[in-house]
């Protein structure tokens, strides 16, 4: 596997992924654990000493973080939330709302994990805001892969009860 990345059509690369070292180590007891973005396993041996006063135990790596994945959460970052479609069980409540530049009817989904009633929502994407930024395709549909199109409630504007 090379570090390079491409884009969709191939045609020009990217510029190199950033490498990670897992390092971790115990000291007075605890277990101190750490990814240091570098790509040289020296460097992040070094690293590790100089910010934790002790050399890591065990040093995994080079590890190439996965696209998408980042500082935040994500349980925070993601608008999605995978529910298989025997799972969604249906409220009363009804919203039109905005989704990403278009608009949706919106239904309430009971609790499910750690999301409490219409907290998630299962969109019906009606009709783009604006049909013009559609042609020019500035506002592209909204795709959910092979899951089903469940959002958090709280990423809809302008949501209106039905």
């Amino acid at each position: 596997m090379s570090n390079d990345s491409t884009s969709d059509n191939r045609s020009k690369p990217r510029g190199k992924r950033p490498m990670y070292f897992s390092c971790a180590a115990v000291k007075d007891s605890q277990l101190i654990g750490e990814m240091i973005q570098t790509s040289d396993k020296d460097e992040a041996i070094k690293s590790f000493k100089a910010k934790n006063k002790v050399a890591p135990s065990y040093i995994e790596g080079p590890i190439y973080r996965v696209m998408g994945t980042g500082a935040a959460e994500a349980s925070d970052s993601r608008a999605t939330v995978s529910i298989k479609a025997k799972d969604i069980v249906h409220t009363e409540a009804r919203w039109e709302a905005v989704f990403k530049g278009w608009t949706v009817i919106a239904h309430g989904i009971k609790a499910f994990g750690d999301y409490s009633d219409n907290d998630l929502v299962y969109l019906f994407i009606t009709d783009p805001v604006d049909p013009k930024l559609v042609e020019s395709k500035e506002t592209p549909k909204p795709r959910f892969g092979a899951g089903q199109p469940v959002i958090k409630r709280d990423l809809l504007e302008n949501a209106k009860p039905l």
